[in-house]
């Protein structure tokens, strides 16, 4: 559906609080914008440490000083990088990941966005249209053959189909093998880099959404003055929500085509083979550019777990909630994937084993997670006839160490 188009004050209001506008508006948005684009999108990295990432700015600076003037940017790097990270500015997002005291920074979608329309400006060697064509018109079949309720007429269209494929094959068989010219191959692989920059576009987009739902639950949390249990089921109620709208629905589907270990393979092989013409590799910008996704991670804040002594009891529906209000967020999509994973190669997975083999990171705040993508997600079995224990680690008041241990009845995943 095409959104409205914005009106003076909407724009206007865009101009004034959007960090991308903000960045094409400043004084400095050619050296900013220059940098960070060096610096996350070319060698497409994402988190970097303050000292590296300061080292290198210091470099940058180095040379526009050399070709420019002493007084070019006079300020030290770790001072741009602090501004670039400010609310005011929000280019980066600067923030301590888990087990780490050392400040990283991550490049913000808006500054991206910003970035890929200054990229837009540049006039390219190369500009494909066939390939876009023939992607609207495979979407255009997939609407049209996915929205049919008649099934007459999705028989007629798998017979078409069919009919297409066994006339390839008898041509193929005949010795007629058509092959794409390099004019076709730069075009089609031109837009399959658009798509992959896009799509790790839409990875740091929707991060960044997860931590503005992160903090809206912990301001949630502060300012709650009634009981824990209403608490957490209006908590909960909003993750529902979350899930069940098109966008959930969107990433769920996408998360997991991606965790399917037959998909990363053929991935991974048509990868190889299409980095391997020579048409392709007229273009190495394109070609460097190219990345697994599985590869970009969706990083929590991070803080350490405050866990008071508990242990779930069988047939004891007493825990202690005050674990769920650590200040992190858990990743049910990754606990998801664990489990998907575990029954590729097997039937059914019990849930302490796979606690053992995939280690908790946030104790029985994901404990309860597993828990409960056995209960709403997944076909499971729960025998309360025999008790489990899972074991993990956390931080304690004196900061080392400690061990503890929760008693569950044995729940079973099945493939």
């Amino acid at each position: 559906m095409n959104q409205r188009p914005a009106g003076y004050e909407t724009l206007d209001l865009i101009r004034q609080n959007h960090p991308a506008w903000r960045l094409l508006r400043s004084d400095n948005a050619a050296f900013a914008a220059a940098f960070l684009q060096r610096a996350f999108l070319t060698p497409n990295k994402r988190i970097m440490p303050q000292a590296d990432l300061a080292e290198v700015l210091e470099d940058e600076l180095f040379g526009l000083r050399a070709r420019l003037g002493a007084q070019t940017y006079p300020k030290p790097a770790l001072d741009y990088l602090n501004d670039w990270a400010d609310p005011g500015r929000g280019y980066l997002r600067k923030f301590y990941p888990a087990g780490s005291d050392e400040p990283h920074f991550d490049l913000t979608p808006p500054t991206e966005n910003a970035i890929a329309w200054l990229e837009t400006l540049n006039q390219r060697r190369f500009v494909g249209k066939e390939s876009r064509l023939l992607t609207l018109f495979d979407l255009l079949k997939q609407l049209s053959g996915g929205s049919e309720t008649d099934p007459a007429a999705r028989l007629a269209g798998l017979q078409r189909r069919r009919d297409e494929i066994d006339a390839e094959m008898a041509r193929v068989l005949d010795g007629d093998i058509p092959l794409l010219d390099d004019t076709a191959i730069k075009d089609r692989f031109q837009q399959v880099t658009q798509l992959a920059r896009g799509l790790l576009s839409d990875f740091r987009e929707v991060e960044q959404n997860f931590h503005g739902l992160d903090r809206k639950v912990r301001e949630r949390i502060a300012l709650w003055n009634g009981a824990k249990g209403d608490l957490l089921g209006e908590i909960m109620g909003a993750r529902d929500a979350i899930a069940d709208s098109d966008q959930g629905r969107s990433f769920r589907a996408f998360w997991d085509f991606l965790m399917s270990a037959d998909r990363q393979e053929e991935f991974t092989a048509l990868l190889e083979r299409i980095l391997a013409p020579a048409p392709v590799m007229e273009i190495p910008e394109i070609a460097a550019s190219i990345e697994l996704p599985m590869e970009r991670r969706l990083h929590a804040p991070a803080a350490k777990p405050t866990i008071s002594d508990m242990a779930l009891m069988t047939g004891n529906t007493e825990i202690d909630a005050s674990a769920l209000y650590v200040r992190f967020v858990v990743d049910k999509v990754r606990l998801a994937g664990n489990i998907r994973q575990a029954l590729q190669s097997r039937t059914q997975v019990n849930l302490a084993e796979l606690c053992r083999r995939q280690k908790l990171r946030h104790g029985l705040a994901e404990l309860v997670a597993y828990l409960q993508l056995a209960a709403d997600d997944f076909q499971a079995l729960v025998d309360d006839s025999v008790t489990d224990t899972v074991v993990w680690e956390r931080t304690g008041p004196t900061e080392l160490l400690e061990t503890v241990q929760a008693r569950i009845p044995r729940v079973i995943y099945l493939a």
